[in-house]
């Protein structure tokens, strides 16, 4: 029975040293864990820059995202490195072109986190006005008129259309130009519905459609079919 026992004592004592090893060992890396998430450190993180500015204000940015060197405790800036990070900007410029913005002075508005720098400093921009002026409908006509027939008119209702667009792009809007109109089969008067090509992504043009009224006549010389001007069709 005795030297039963002898073992026992020794396995149970040699599982106790191993629970008590690493309990020690958890305490120690909880220690070391602790103390280095209380340490302050400066780390460079990412943020996403977000412009706000007027409706009718349109903003091309240079650089979209700037590198802000943050200085706190790690267990803070854990969480950082986990999230969205944005700096936002208010701009409300009164004039178009480019525009220096100082990110220092927009840092201290936006950023609730501790920072030593911010890379670059400053941060350059265009600025573009969307205006609305009205120009002319240009009708696209495609083909020419039967055989015998030539053009008479071409209307356009209604002729003209408000074009929204920033004032950089507006100077080289002179008109407004439609769909293909087929005038191949007019004989007489004929009336399409035809769209409105917008001019650029970033135009806005009402309305999107118009009627283009065609009105051909019948002529002598059956080699005449002209579209209007006297040049022949596309």
């Amino acid at each position: 029975m005795e030297r039963n026992r002898k073992p026992r004592r020794i396995r149970e004592t040699v599982e106790g040293n191993r629970f008590f090893i690493a309990l020690s060992f958890f305490l120690t890396l909880m220690l070391f864990v602790y103390v280095k998430m209380d340490a302050v450190r400066t780390v460079p993180l990412d943020y996403e820059v977000h412009v706000k500015a007027p409706e009718n204000v349109r903003i091309l940015l240079k650089d979209s995202v700037v590198r802000v060197y943050v200085r706190d405790r790690v267990r803070n800036i854990l969480p950082l490195l986990f999230s969205s990070r944005v700096l936002e900007i208010e701009v409300r410029p009164r004039s178009v072109g480019d525009v220096k913005i100082d990110l220092e002075q927009q840092a201290r508005k936006s950023l609730n986190v501790p920072y030593v720098y911010i890379e670059p400093e400053s941060l350059y921009m265009f600025v573009d006005r969307y205006l609305t002026v009205s120009r002319e409908i240009s009708p696209s006509i495609k083909g020419n008129p039967p055989r015998g027939y030539s053009v008479e008119s071409v209307r356009v209702n209604p002729p003209f259309a408000d074009v929204r667009a920033p004032e950089s792009i507006l100077s080289g809007i002179m008109y407004i130009h439609t769909e293909d109109v087929d005038i191949s089969s007019v004989k007489g008067v004929d009336t399409f519905r035809v769209a409105l090509i917008k001019p650029g992504d970033v135009a806005e043009v009402s309305p999107d459609s118009v009627t283009v009224i065609v009105r051909t006549r019948k002529v002598e010389d059956e080699n005449i079919g002209d579209t209007p001007g006297g040049g022949k069709g596309k």
